[in-house]
């Protein structure tokens, strides 16, 4: 489990320790979409372009026909481990460099 980070912005609350730690711990769909997350050039996304990975995770999981439903699930599981930020609605905030 990651440390739960606190709500106001502070550059402590970033991970700066590589990628390394953070996917081995991560398997399965929170890996796939952590994956995709971290190919978004920006720290902060919308949940659109988080959609914008449906096809690529199709691909992986083609049995799965509730991908987007899926993407939202993994995002908040990906919150409470710390690694993201929700900002509002339909935006986020990545939690590692």
């Amino acid at each position: 489990k990651f440390k739960p980070l606190q709500y106001e912005e502070d550059e402590n609350d970033i991970f700066d320790v590589g990628l390394s730690p953070i996917v081995e711990d991560l398997t399965g769909w929170k890996l796939e979409v952590f994956n995709c997350l971290d190919s978004i050039e920006n720290r902060t996304f919308y949940l659109e372009e988080a959609y914008a990975f449906e096809d690529v995770l199709s691909d992986k999981y083609p049995n799965n026909r509730n991908i987007k439903d899926k993407i939202r699930q993994q995002l908040q599981y990906l919150r409470d481990l710390g690694l993201i930020e929700f900002e509002v609605r339909g935006v986020y905030k990545k939690l590692w460099r």
